[in-house]
């Protein structure tokens, strides 16, 4: 028997879409058991095959900050957002800025939007992945809720 001292790790995600990329296969990586395949490079391809696949859960992971300006043309586009229950959107009436993930883009057709990819801001709906590795009869009970499993 292997005994494994429980532990919680904090996965920030880095900046840009390449950091969306990275912090996807990362995550999927460690479930597929493949991390020791991750590259400087890899990430992009990595996704683009899981998108082909069509295991989009993993795309979840993937955190998107979006912010959009408040004029007429932008506002058809943010409607998709407040009309979305994967999304969070607020408003300074200046900005709507959004948080969201590549999941909800990919199935919803929306990856031209990734063109208001932005930094997240004070505004945005801050969103953390965090990696447990701890016996099996704790990880079902946190994987239990879907809310524990998003990142």
């Amino acid at each position: 028997m292997k005994f494994i001292k429980p532990k919680v790790e904090y996965l920030p995600q880095s900046e840009g879409i390449d950091g969306i990329y990275k912090q996807i296969e990362r995550c999927a990586r460690t479930c597929y058991k493949s991390e020791d395949k991750i590259t400087e490079n890899s990430a992009k391809s990595f996704v683009e095959r899981i998108i082909k696949s069509g295991h989009t859960a993993m795309l979840e992971h993937g955190t998107v900050y979006l912010i959009f300006t408040m004029d007429y043309e932008k506002m058809k586009i943010v409607n998709k957002y407040i009309r979305n229950p994967y999304s969070y959107h607020v408003t300074d009436y200046k900005f709507y800025y959004v948080t969201t993930n590549l999941r909800n883009l990919v199935e919803n057709g929306w990856l031209d939007d990734l063109k208001y990819a932005y930094e997240p801001t004070e505004h945005h709906k801050q969103r953390y992945t965090f990696k447990f590795t701890t016996d099996i009869g704790t990880a079902r009970e946190l994987t239990r809720h879907k809310i524990l499993c998003v990142a």
